[in-house]
């Protein structure tokens, strides 16, 4: 009996024992767990401001290779204010070398006859000029009407003779075409196809006024005819400069009147071109009226 209490005494205190070890053992494992989890909690706290400032350097240099992609993209999208250039003027309506045309069309009525209608420009923004200024445009406005009557207004009564004397025309045609510019053609299914002249005449703007060459042409203006063979009813154009000038004095004589008539015979006087015997709005000017002065002596 006593041999089986001490069996069992034995085995209590070995089981005891056991226990012991596994609950040190476990004590220990509990504890290195414990200071693990301390110590990279510890390593965590610390290394987080670096890895902060990791972070922010990667963004940076990310932003920094990021940038001129975005600086490129929104160049390519600014718009910039470009100052275009001024649109070019419109061409000449006259060309210089036979078979070109005169790039306006108009029926043909008795001895002077318009080419056609130009349109006027819109009316400028109103300014505070001075008086002189405002004269001045007036002027110009009045000018400018009259010259846009005399080419393309049919219900004014316009004659303008040349010189019945056979002399006195060659001179007058002599001096017109070597000095001042005037132009020979033929109208032709409402086209005006010009003769190749001199040079110098180039150089100076064509008026828009078309002048029916009535009665015999000069011996110049028939070979012109031939050479260029030319087929129309004959036609003279002068300068512009010679229409611009005589609506100026058409227009200073009527003061603000409308035009409604003006008769009146060429004249070709000492190198200048004169009218004379002038009937405007059925009323007789005292005075000859000198379109254009050269100094300029014709070939006989």
């Amino acid at each position: 009996m006593q041999g089986i209490n001490a069996s069992y005494l034995h085995k209590l205190i070995v089981l005891t024992v056991i226990a012991f070890i596994v609950y040190c053992m476990l004590s220990l494992w509990n504890i290195n767990h414990w200071q693990e989890s301390v110590l990279k909690k510890t390593v965590t706290i610390q290394l987080s401001p670096l890895l902060k400032d990791a972070a922010r350097s990667k963004e940076k240099l990310l932003e920094k290779k990021l940038l001129p992609q975005i600086k490129h993209k929104e160049q390519l999208l600014v718009f910039t204010k470009v100052d275009l250039p001024e649109l070019p003027e419109q061409p000449k309506p006259l060309k210089s070398v036979m078979g070109e045309k005169y790039n306006h069309t108009s029926t043909v009525k008795a001895s002077v006859k318009p080419i056609a209608k130009t349109t006027t420009q819109n009316a400028s923004i109103k300014q505070q000029v001075p008086y002189a200024k405002q004269s001045r445009r007036a002027k110009i406005k009045n000018v400018s009407s009259i010259y846009q009557q005399l080419i393309s207004d049919d219900s004014i009564d316009i004659e303008l003779a040349w010189p019945n004397h056979k002399v006195a025309r060659k001179d007058i045609f002599s001096f017109l075409y070597q000095c001042v510019g005037m132009r020979f053609g033929v109208l032709n299914n409402q086209q005006v196809f010009l003769a190749n002249t001199t040079s110098h005449q180039r150089k100076q703007q064509t008026s828009h006024w078309l002048r029916i060459a009535q009665g015999q042409l000069t011996s110049q203006e028939r070979h012109w005819l031939q050479q260029y063979n030319l087929a129309g009813t004959p036609v003279r154009l002068f300068p512009k400069a010679v229409d611009w000038q005589l609506s100026t004095l058409i227009s200073k004589q009527l003061n603000g009147e409308p035009l409604k008539s003006v008769r009146a015979h060429y004249k070709y006087n000492n190198r200048r071109l004169m009218l004379t015997n002038i009937t405007l709005n059925d009323r007789r000017v005292d005075k000859d009226w000198q379109l254009i002065e050269k100094q300029c002596l014709p070939s006989a």
